[in-house]
């Protein structure tokens, strides 16, 4: 099978080290794997066994709409050249952007969410609105990496089918070596969310057992955390190894591993003791009963509280190496790349069989307009301006298109306007200039709400064609329902008869007056304005 794998960034971390494995184990079960790479692309940990390469694609949310539609272009050029069966999309636009690609192929679509990050208010309003309510509820399959993921998934997945394969990772030789008591390998890549956890666990370990802390791992916090160790006289305590290409390869040499994620399983796999340390600070030494409940939220240490240091210089006199082969032995038969990975496989031959569509084909829908609208607003970001709100409420409020649509339409219209406002105010301390610039925001969308209620009036028209009194000198009156039923009455009906019209969530009663039938003038514009009452409250509600 040939897999399209695209993914935002590739550079070193976690994220990479899971995709490296995936394309290793798939590659030996016969597939070729295509990877496509956004700005970010880094290729040290690159696996051999890669199909082909694509980099520089903007896949990020800064993309404006003329390189929307150059991205869509190049990714349905590769899919046609390489014969493309399946897209595999990773966080976080890029996940977006295929499944537009996916819809307007035709292929199938499979994604793969590694943490809540994923739902971050912070990756913008268009961004958790095509997520949440459009892709995941659509998607053939969603993989998951934790058990935290999967239940936060099952909110907007909607019965979609949704797998649980964990972290994996490659299960080398654990033979029995020779290691440097006291000194401990920190590896973490070294940015602004982890040195504080890195940090804390550098405090604590101080007055431990643990003599030295070795940090394998680079990044642009590295600086800030030297500072805060010269800072506290610890900068002889800990030394910086930075990026190490063959992580394992060292392992052996130590005490014991700190770390989050990733580096829980690899230590363990080398029945090492593990310290696990969280965003916020160290969550504690690793017993089996520990690694249980932190599997849960992946080995990020989410959900558990923080140790003490006395709590944590108790626990490394009282570990028992007994903990270190239980970890070890769960790590091989749970978290193994060779076995998972088969494993998806296998699944990947059912999800091929149907392809990808959205609520409403809305992605497709909204890439056509898109397109023949970008020679005009080409310079404007896709994600983050209202263009695409607009498009949206274009295939929407199109005849015979609505239901679902027309509310998630509201949802989000309403949620960009907040949003917009909100900013605005907190940037904008001039109440004048302020007010103006929120009246700017309401008047845009009023004025595309007034092209939608001209639509409706459009309606209004043709439904008031239908009760247009019919010709005195007529002998039959048909009234016609939504169903194409239709009830004739002959020139002996009494004006007790009646019919009703059926608006679909409502009737209305037509009184016949008059010796000829005919429904009198008053009760045929009371039929109106009735039926267009309630054409009124179901579009605008």
């Amino acid at each position: 099978m040939n897999i399209l794998l695209i993914t935002q960034n590739f550079t070193i971390g976690g994220l990479e080290t899971h995709l490296a494995g995936q394309i290793r184990v798939l590659s030996n079960e016969g597939h070729k794997i295509h990877l496509v790479v956004g700005s970010e692309f880094d290729s040290r940990i690159m696996p051999k066994e890669l199909a082909s390469i694509t980099t520089g694609l903007r896949l990020d949310s800064d993309i404006d709409i003329t390189d929307f539609i150059s991205v869509v272009d190049q990714l349905k050029d590769i899919i046609e050249k390489k014969n493309i069966d399946i897209i595999h999309a990773q966080p976080f636009y890029s996940i977006i952007i295929g499944a537009f690609v996916a819809e307007i192929t035709h292929k199938p679509l499979l994604i793969t969410l590694h943490g809540p990050v994923a739902f971050a208010s912070y990756l913008g309003i268009i961004y958790n609105f095509l997520l949440k309510k459009i892709i995941l509820t659509s998607a053939n399959k969603t993989l998951v990496v934790s058990k935290e993921l999967e239940e936060l998934v099952k909110i907007y997945s909607q019965g979609s089918m949704t797998s649980l394969i964990p972290n994996s990772i490659k299960i080398l030789d654990a033979s029995d070596c020779d290691c440097q008591f006291g000194k401990w390998l920190c590896i973490s890549r070294l940015d602004s969310q982890k040195i504080k956890g890195i940090f804390d666990f550098i405090i604590k370990a101080k007055g431990t057992t643990i003599q030295k802390v070795v940090i394998a791992g680079d990044g642009p916090a590295k600086d800030e955390l030297s500072n805060e160790l010269i800072k506290h006289n610890l900068e002889d305590f800990v030394e910086f190894l930075g990026y190490v290409s063959d992580i394992t390869s060292i392992i052996p040499d130590f005490e014991g591993i700190a770390g989050m994620g990733r580096v829980v399983l690899e230590g363990g796999s080398f029945k090492k003791k593990i310290i696990l340390v969280g965003y916020d600070g160290v969550k504690g030494l690793v017993t089996p009963q520990l690694f249980e409940k932190a599997s849960i939220a992946n080995f990020s240490g989410r959900n558990l509280k923080n140790i003490t240091s006395q709590q944590l210089a108790s626990d490394l006199v009282a570990y028992s190496n007994e903990y270190s082969k239980v970890n070890a032995e769960v790590i091989s038969n749970e978290y193994n790349e060779n076995i998972n990975w088969k494993k998806f496989s296998h699944e990947l031959n059912l999800t091929q069989q149907t392809a990808f569509i959205s609520c409403g084909a809305l992605l497709s829908k909204l890439y056509s307009i898109i397109k023949s609208d970008s020679q005009f607003v080409n310079n404007k970001k896709i994600f983050y301006s209202g263009e695409i709100v607009k498009y949206f409420g274009d295939v929407v409020f199109n005849k015979g298109v609505g239901g679902e649509l027309s509310d998630y339409y509201h949802y989000l219209s309403s949620q960009y306007i907040n949003e917009k406002i909100e900013t605005i105010t907190i940037n904008n301390s001039n109440e004048q200039n302020l007010n103006a610039q929120i009246n700017n925001i309401t008047n845009e969308f009023e004025r595309y709400k007034n092209d939608k209620e001209n639509y409706i009036a459009a309606l209004k028209l043709e439904l008031k064609k239908c009760y247009t009194p019919a010709d005195a000198e007529e002998t039959n009156i048909t009234v016609a329902r939504d169903t194409n039923d239709s009830l004739e009455l002959d020139d002996n009906a009494s004006t007790a008869e009646r019919t009703h019209i059926s608006t679909g969530e409502g009737e209305s009663n037509i009184s016949l007056d008059g010796d000829d039938n005919i429904p009198s003038e008053k009760d045929n514009n009371d039929v109106i304005e009735n039926n267009l009452k309630i054409l009124d409250d179901k579009s605008f509600s």
